[in-house]
């Protein structure tokens, strides 16, 4: 994990983690899912529900702080502001996202493969497709020693 400078105010540290599918200990891979504005990690764990429950996936998503001035939201302004009109909460979030990646490592994972989806709105038919499709990909492909990560941001 990416240290952090003593003065860095992360302002999502108390941001919960929560998870769905295969537990992380047995899970061949993982996904690791982060929601959009306003909602709570079970939100986007919701989107486990449309894809595969048979591929051995772990599903864990990071949450934004319920406690800052903009509630659940990774930060204050519109993705066209400034980066700095979004600090902390930018940095912040992906700092959360990270402690993420060690909570999986701690469970015994090795996160060394990422694949970043990214699709930034709301999920249609064709991209729940899309997923599962990768996913069954991911899960034919020869067996990896490490356990593969994606991220995904709805």
């Amino acid at each position: 994990m990416t240290k952090l400078p003593p003065s860095f105010n992360h302002i999502h540290a108390d941001g919960r983690i929560a998870r769905a599918g295969v537990a992380p200990r047995q899970a061949e891979r993982a996904m690791v899912l982060v929601h959009g504005r306003g909602a709570k990690p079970e939100s986007i764990l919701a989107l486990a529900d449309e894809l595969p429950s048979d591929l051995g996936f772990a599903f864990v998503a990071p949450g934004a702080s319920d406690s800052t001035a903009h509630p659940r939201s990774w930060y204050p302004n519109s993705f066209l502001a400034p980066i700095d009109a979004n600090e902390p909460g930018l940095s912040s979030g992906l700092a959360k996202i990270e402690e993420t990646d060690e909570l999986l490592r701690r469970m015994g994972a090795q996160v060394e493969k990422r694949i970043y989806p990214g699709m930034p709105h709301t999920v249609i038919r064709d991209e729940l497709d899309w997923v599962e499709s990768t996913m069954r990909r991911l899960a034919t492909q020869h067996q990896h020693e490490s356990m593969e990560v994606g991220i995904h941001f709805g």
